[in-house]
């Protein structure tokens, strides 16, 4: 485990200029973000539960790759976005429970992100995406529940949403 000292100013992991970095079996509890990977780097998480922050649980930006093969649980506290992706950048993942967060998934410019199968509850937007994909590879349904506001928000983007189940709202998208 990994706890902030910072009262939630700092970020937890910061990775940039081309690292290439495995992340296994940890839990990240606090700070303004969790994991941040820049630069053109390569991140992998197997098996992370990023917690308790402010900003953002995993931000990958700047012509990042992001992948995850297994288990990702991102619990915020009412604030932030859960799983950020911009600039250029692409991830996969094959499972994500994210919780508790303004935003729980937010893809924007000239991204992508191929999921599996998502959990995404109590959150203010599920799914948004401007000018960039949202690509769903599993049969596994993903679930979308407890929203305050919209489910999915796209934005001049392509989305593929399989056995999508969307409940306990009425908003689609703007």
């Amino acid at each position: 485990t990994i706890k902030d000292a910072s009262n939630n100013t700092d970020k937890l992991i910061m990775i940039q200029g081309g690292a290439t970095v495995l992340i296994e079996n940890i839990i990240l509890d606090g700070g303004e973000d969790g994991i941040v990977s820049a630069g053109n780097s390569d991140l992998t998480l197997n098996d992370v539960t990023v917690q308790n922050f402010t900003g953002r649980g995993i931000y990958i930006t700047d012509s990042t790759n992001f992948d995850s093969y297994t288990n990702i649980t991102i619990e915020g506290m009412g604030q932030g976005t859960g799983l950020s992706l911009c600039g250029g950048s692409f991830g996969v993942f094959s499972k994500a429970a994210i919780s508790d967060v303004n935003t729980g998934i937010q893809v924007s410019c000239n991204s992508g992100l191929w999921v599996g199968e998502f959990d995404i509850s109590n959150v203010n937007t599920g799914i948004r995406v401007n000018y960039s994909k949202f690509i769903q590879f599993s049969e596994n349904p993903g679930t979308i529940s407890n929203v305050r506001g919209t489910g999915i928000d796209l934005n001049q983007s392509t989305g593929r949403f399989l056995g999508l189940r969307m409940l306990d709202f009425n908003n689609t998208g703007s």
